[in-house]
């Protein structure tokens, strides 16, 4: 029986009993604040360092269809990744030029990933604007493995082709 999580998706046995879509690791404990050394919006470290959010082999990684042809998928967290260094460089963009396609496609995927996966947790304020105060200890899904298996998913498939 497939998880909830692939269940509305034709998806071959490949791809939903790997390692990507069904082991997210043990949970690990995260503290998360407002402010960070890293990954400022355009910091002179920003572009490296946002690059760097992404595998070697980028979002996506190839598993073979049910036919055995090779097949790219992108990898959830990538995608939401690579769309929220999008989404920055256009805020850094001059404001009078056109929002992209792909930036419109990135504020709806991240919006709606957001309400597919909501944190309900309690954020305490900090004064009557409900301003938060950003540090609070979370627990989240060890990301390291699914940053291994997409490098070891690329060192094994890149140059094959796929459909």
């Amino acid at each position: 029986m497939r998880s909830l999580a692939t269940q509305h998706f034709d998806l071959p046995d490949s791809v939903t009993n790997n390692f990507l879509l069904k082991d997210r690791g043990t949970p690990v404990a995260m503290l998360l604040q407002g402010r960070t050394s890293h990954y400022r919006i355009d910091e002179p470290d920003a572009n490296e360092e946002y690059s760097r959010l992404l595998p070697s082999g980028g979002h996506l990684v190839h598993y073979p269809d049910s036919d055995g042809n090779m097949k790219e998928y992108t990898v959830t967290i990538f995608h939401q990744l690579k769309c929220l260094n999008i989404v920055r460089e256009a805020y850094l963009n001059d404001a009078s030029q056109p929002i992209s396609r792909f930036t419109r496609h990135c504020m709806t995927y991240l919006r709606q990933s957001l309400l597919c996966n909501l944190n309900i947790g309690l954020e305490n304020t900090v004064n009557a604007a409900a301003s938060v105060s950003r540090t609070y200890n979370a627990l989240c899904f060890d990301w390291t493995k699914v940053y291994a298996e997409a490098e070891k998913n690329y060192q094994n498939t890149r140059g094959q082709s796929t459909q």
